[in-house]
């Protein structure tokens, strides 16, 4: 993580820069979040840590069972891996 936010921070630096312009990182909840929650006694503080860099956030909810199946047929059409109907019911 650390790496990611050097690059980030120092991304236009040179013009031959090939860190990624954009780049989302999703996990379970925001950590922010997560470290108030955790440390109470902090909240309010700036906490150094290298998922300071939030720009925009958001919630993605579960899958439904069609949203699943969907994606599961738009990866066996691009690499031909089939998925059975007990896979995507159990995913």
């Amino acid at each position: 993580m650390t790496q990611i936010r050097a690059g980030f921070i120092n991304r236009f630096d040179s013009p031959e820069s090939k860190f990624p312009r954009s780049l989302a990182l999703a996990g379970m909840r925001n950590i922010r979040d997560y470290l108030a929650s955790e440390h109470p006694e902090t909240e309010g503080q700036h906490l150094a840590s290298p998922f300071n860099i939030l720009a925009e956030r958001f919630t993605l909810a579960n899958f439904t069972r069609t949203e699943t199946g969907s994606l599961c047929s738009q990866h066996t059409e691009a690499t031909g891996q089939v998925f059975t109907d007990q896979a995507v019911e159990r995913a």
